[in-house]
């Protein structure tokens, strides 16, 4: 008997069932793999990922796989980490991890169990169980910020500083223990750094545990900070992998951002442009143009801007250098100046427990005053700081003359400074000479705060300028903030740099004595 043999309709349907659910397999595996695959999946078009959101999927999944176990993730209000740290993340690692506990943490209980919810919701969907075939919520699930998996694992939601005995965690995520009703309140802020050592980080499941914290920096001395200080201090406590995206980025925030400008899923959603990320750009130019970023800039103060929006947190001001000392200029571009000056404080190796190596360049410009008088004032032209070793100190030494041709460069004789003045000594231009190399010898025993009251004296009279660069407002906080502030080497080259004009240009103030030692040797005539 001839076989029957399918109609050409009928194979070609089959084989679309067959390519279908091998497509099907593949696009769960994806799903199941990747975490932006994942939320492209549940959420769609409704969530729109950027580049500072596949950064995040990153360390979270490097989270969960064991490379690292320790994690901080910092960025702006309404970035959309809340949704990738409480709701997303933990149904995702709950799907990857069925059997394990998340306990999720928020400045309040209202707030965590409304995550609970949420991720509750998306574990019962069918979306979910495409994804996670097999993963469902236990039949008596009830409470929205209290429930399990139908594989012994679960998910508790929980206000800081409440009560959490008797529950523990696989994976303990944090998300904005402070909040903006609470954030000046010292009696919280000191009430959360008790409750974390003695109550949370006790509830970890002794043999496999991972602790993110997801927050906007309210303050220098919130949890996150407490945290990076122990761990600096004591080699012994956790060690966490840091994530920080400002609002207006830096140079090592847009180079990581244009790796992840290559990632195809970019391109899925209702965007196909690749954005090419600077120095000075927003972090989410789609969701926040710099027109909104600066919109909200002039309606905040500067150093809740500073905190919210660049994570970075100041001290309380160190009364020596005074943050409102310092003018900015009113153009983008710098004034013509007459004479520049490089002022660099260095380290001894490139190491994580090494110092910086810090660099700034100041340029010296006649200005009319107030009252019309012309004097010579000081504009902040740059600053470079890293921890580099001597071969690429050196090369980046060589670099920026050759960027601002400086009429002097002044370099600490300490730690790498006494070879890298050796070695740019040595250096010889295209026209003959060398390098205007000086070194600044600090007598023994002089103390750096009798230095930066000294040196006051020349922000002190106004004529201290710098342009609105993100950069620059680092440099005022780092100032600002000494003796207080965790480093002090672009605050150093402040310093030595202004005793140096103020030696050489006379910038003192009117009503101060001249001494006649220090005035007998100017470098170049004003006027």
């Amino acid at each position: 008997m001839t076989p029957l043999i399918p109609a050409p309709e009928a194979r070609h349907r089959r084989f679309l069932d067959v390519r279908r659910e091998q497509l099907k397999r593949q696009r769960r595996k994806g799903e199941q793999a990747s975490l932006a695959r994942y939320i492209r999946s549940i959420w769609g078009d409704s969530f729109i990922l950027e580049e500072p959101h596949l950064l995040l999927c990153g360390y979270y999944e490097a989270l969960f796989a064991g490379d690292i176990d320790r994690a901080m993730f910092f960025m702006m209000p309404r970035a959309g980490k809340s949704r990738l740290a409480s709701i997303a993340g933990p149904s995702w690692y709950l799907g990857k991890r069925p059997s394990d506990l998340v306990m999720q943490v928020g400045h309040s209980q209202d707030l965590s169990v409304e995550f609970g919810r949420e991720t509750k919701d998306l574990v019962r969907s069918q979306e979910y169980a495409e994804i996670f075939p097999g993963v469902e919520l236990r039949a008596d699930v009830k409470a929205a910020g209290r429930w399990h998996t139908n594989q012994r694992g679960g998910y508790f939601a929980v206000g800081v500083g409440t009560g959490i005995a008797g529950k523990g965690f696989n994976w303990g995520s944090a998300d904005d223990l402070l909040s903006e009703q609470t954030y000046l309140s010292d009696a919280t802020n000191k009430r959360i750094l008790q409750w974390w050592g003695p109550g949370f980080y006790t509830r970890r499941q002794m043999d496999r545990s991972v602790i993110s914290l997801t927050n906007t920096r309210w303050r220098k001395d919130d949890i996150s900070g407490y945290l990076l200080q122990l761990a600096r201090e004591n080699k012994d406590a956790d060690q966490y992998s840091v994530l920080k995206i400002p609002a207006i980025i830096d140079e090592v925030t847009a180079e990581m951002l244009n790796e992840m400008s290559y990632d195809p899923i970019l391109r899925e959603g209702p965007r196909k442009e690749r954005f090419k990320f600077k120095a000075g750009d927003s972090c989410m130019p789609r969701r926040f143009p710099m027109k909104e970023l600066r919109r909200i800039k002039a309606n905040q103060t500067e150093r809740a801007w500073q905190a919210l929006y660049q994570q970075s947190p100041t001290q309380d001001e160190g009364a020596i250098i005074k943050r409102t000392w310092w003018r900015k200029w009113p153009e983008k571009k710098a004034p013509t100046c007459i004479y520049i000056i490089q002022m660099y404080d260095t380290a001894f190796e490139e190491s994580e427990e090494s110092d910086y190596s810090a660099r700034t360049t100041w340029g010296i410009f006649e200005h009319t005053d107030y009252n019309g008088v012309v004097r010579p004032c000081v504009i902040l032209l740059e600053r470079w700081k890293a921890r580099v070793g001597f071969p690429e100190l050196r090369h980046l030494a060589v670099q920026a003359f050759e960027d601002f041709k400086p009429d002097k460069v002044l370099i600490e004789k300490k730690a790498s400074g006494h070879s890298l003045i050796q070695e740019l000594k040595r250096k010889k231009l295209p026209g003959g000479g060398s390098l205007p190399v000086q070194a600044v010898t600090i007598a023994k025993g002089a103390s750096k705060t009798a230095r930066a009251h000294a040196a006051s004296v020349v922000p002190e009279q106004g004529c201290v300028f710098y342009m609105d660069r993100s950069w620059a407002q680092e440099v005022i906080t780092e100032c600002a903030e000494f003796p207080f502030g965790e480093h002090d080497d672009i605050s150093d080259t402040c310093v030595h740099a202004w005793l140096y004009l103020r030696k050489h240009w006379w910038l003192q103030l009117a009503d101060e004595p001249e001494d006649e030692e220090e005035k007998a040797e100017p470098v170049k005539p004003f006027g």
